[in-house]
């Protein structure tokens, strides 16, 4: 070997290649970093969702759980206080340490201009004699010593105008509530949850409905009448019932000849005339049901 070829072995890199190879070198760990920053990003945001799924889940099951077991201490019954799109307010059997105890619960979202999402707010408040309502215009309302806490946040449904709870299948106008709120028999949840309400995308919906098995009906007033040959009216409340199965008691009142009795049937000596008969009747739970007719004597 030659001094020549000695020192041809060691010759290096030129400034200008170093220089090149550098620049390549930063735009690859540039170009992986922001490959990384985006990754990272999307894991962090399917993360994000997915807890808030979950939280939106649990809260569900949460409501559903306290509506099946709704219950009253009330006579009537008065299971479902106050009923629109976006506040529900009912009473629910709770058991702690064994013990059994009546609770109202309030589940609203806030009515505001911003920001684009709210949170579902719970509400506590152990049966007081006589309850504090809470405040329609106030979510949360902490007066009269209940409790207040974040259900699950993020919810978009007032912004969309979408109801995040319907009656009997009928959602309604927003902010509407059924026009009897003892005749309520099931209720929807309809939940539009986006934990980054900035991107439409990442919104999601959760449905549920729950059958309110302990809440009871009414029962229907109806009776018959008849002409006896003596003039006298008999009236017959057989026709009334109780759907969930109760019995009855009675009440008559008449017009313009007074009538007063509490047997499903008597004989009325009321005159010759038109007259007004009213049948009221009540269930062991309280409920009351009342129906009116004109009846002819000749």
């Amino acid at each position: 070997m030659t001094m020549t070829d000695i020192r041809s072995s060691e010759d290096g890199f030129a400034l200008v290649e170093l220089l090149v190879a550098t620049a390549m070198a930063l735009v690859v760990f540039a170009v992986t970093l922001t490959v990384l920053g985006v990754f990272n990003d999307h894991t962090e945001g399917l993360t994000q969702q997915n807890d808030s799924q979950n939280q939106a889940r649990l809260g569900i099951d949460q409501i559903v759980s306290q509506l099946r077991n709704v219950a009253s201490a009330s006579t009537p019954p008065s299971f479902v206080e106050r009923a629109t799109s976006n506040d529900l307010v009912f009473q629910t059997m709770s058991v702690a340490a064994g013990v059994s105890t009546i609770e109202r619960v309030r589940y609203c979202v806030p009515s505001t201009a911003a920001p684009a999402s709210e949170p579902l707010i719970v509400q506590t408040q152990t049966t007081l004699t006589p309850t504090i309502p809470w405040s329609a215009s106030l979510c949360p309302d902490t007066s009269g010593g209940s409790t207040s806490a974040v259900l699950i946040p993020h919810v978009t449904n007032v912004h969309r105008g979408v109801a995040v709870f319907s009656y009997d299948g009928d959602s309604g106008a927003l902010g509407a509530a059924p026009a009897d709120l003892t005749a309520i028999r099931s209720i929807g949840i309809d939940l539009l949850v986006n934990p980054e309400p900035g991107f439409a995308s990442d919104e999601y919906e959760l449905r549920s409905s729950v059958l309110l098995r302990n809440a009871q009906s009414a029962p229907t007033a109806a009776f018959t009448w008849s002409q006896g040959a003596s003039g006298e009216v008999n009236l017959d409340a057989g026709a009334s019932y109780s759907p969930s199965g109760e019995a009855l008691s009675y009440a008559w009142s008449c017009a313009p000849t007074a009538c007063s009795s509490a047997a499903s049937t008597f004989t009325w000596h009321s005159g010759i005339g038109t007259k007004t008969v009213k049948l009221t009747v009540t269930d062991q739970a309280g409920y009351s049901t009342s129906v009116q007719h004109t009846v002819t004597v000749s």
